[in-house]
C-alpha cells in the first residue's frame, strides 16, 4: 500500500492533536479530587476519541484507526490484594494507527500505611499518553511487539502523623500534609501483547521513568507519587502485566513484508 508524500506529516500533526487533548483531559483529571468524577472524565473522552477523530480526518488522505485496545492492569489488581494497605489500579488502552499505536494509560493510587507510633496516607491518579511503533505489523494474527515512549502526569495529597516519646521532653504529636502536588516525568517502554482467542489478548510492558519534576507546595518531602513509586530514586523501573480486549472499528489486512531484491 503506498501513501502521498505529505501523508505521514499530515498523520503526525493530527497525533500530535489527540495528544493535546489527552495532556489537557488528565491535567483537569489530576486536578479534581473526587474519584468517580475522573473516571467519568477519561470515559467520556475515551469513548469520544472515534468521533474526534473523525471530525479532524482528512477523510482520504488519514490512516483511519483499525480498532481499540481496551484493558486493565492485573499487577495493580494483584499489589492491591496482597497489600490491604494500597489500593492501586490502571486503564490500559491503545488505538491502532498503520504501524503505530496511540497509547494511553490512567490509573488510581491510594496508600494507607499505619504502625502504633506512625501514620502516612497517600492518594492521587495519573495518566500516561505516548506513542508505540509496531514490530510485528505484518503479523496476521495481530500479536504485537513494540518499543514506544510515555508522557506522564499526576496530581496526588499525602499525609503523615508521627508519635514521638521521649524520657526526657515526654510524648508529643507530629503531623502534616501536603495537598495538591503534582509530579510529572517520561517513560520509555517496550513490551508485547499476545492474542489469546479471538478479540482477548494478555501483554506485558518493562518501563524505564526518567526526567522525574515535582511541584509540591510546603516542607513535607514527598514520599511517593502515583504511578512513579518512591521519590528517592532519580529513575525507576516497572513491569505490567495487563488483559484487553480489541474492539474492532473495521477489518485491516496485515501489512506485506518488503521483499529483498534477489539475484
Amino acid at each position: 500500500m503506498k501513501y502521498p508524500g505529505n501523508k505521514m506529516i499530515r498523520i503526525l500533526k493530527f497525533i500530535f492533536k489527540i495528544l493535546i487533548g489527552y495532556i489537557i483531559c488528565g491535567n483537569l483529571a489530576a486536578c479534581r479530587t473526587d474519584r468517580s468524577s475522573r473516571i467519568f472524565k477519561f470515559a467520556f473522552f475515551l469513548f469520544a476519541l472515534p468521533l474526534l477523530m473523525k471530525g479532524f480526518a482528512y477523510s482520504q488522505n488519514l490512516v483511519w484507526p483499525s480498532g481499540i485496545r481496551i484493558g486493565t492492569d492485573l499487577s495493580r489488581a494483584g499489589i492491591s490484594l496482597v497489600s490491604p494497605a494500597r489500593d492501586q489500579f490502571e486503564i490500559n488502552t491503545d488505538i491502532d494507527l498503520y504501524k503505530y499505536f496511540l497509547s494511553v494509560d490512567y490509573g488510581y493510587w491510594d496508600t494507607d500505611l499505619s504502625t502504633d507510633d506512625r501514620h502516612y496516607s497517600m492518594n492521587g491518579s495519573y495518566f500516561r499518553a505516548g506513542i508505540d511503533y509496531n514490530f510485528l505489523f505484518y503479523d496476521e494474527d495481530r500479536h504485537v511487539m513494540f518499543f514506544g515512549v510515555r508522557y506522564c502526569r499526576t496530581g496526588f495529597d499525602e499525609s503523615y502523623e508521627f508519635n514521638i516519646r521521649d524520657p526526657i521532653y515526654g510524648t508529643g504529636l507530629i503531623s502534616g500534609e501536603k495537598n495538591g502536588s503534582t509530579a510529572g516525568w517520561m517513560e520509555v517502554c517496550t513490551g508485547m501483547k499476545v492474542r489469546i482467542t479471538g478479540q482477548l489478548y494478555l501483554g506485558w510492558t518493562g518501563r524505564l521513568k526518567f526526567g522525574l519534576d515535582m511541584d509540591a507546595p510546603g516542607e513535607l518531602t514527598n514520599y511517593e507519587i502515583p504511578g512513579y513509586g518512591k521519590t528517592a530514586k532519580t529513575t525507576s523501573w516497572g513491569l505490567n502485566y495487563s488483559i484487553y480486549y480489541r474492539i474492532v472499528f473495521r477489518n485491516k489486512p496485515p501489512i506485506p513484508r518488503k521483499e529483498k531484491p534477489t539475484g
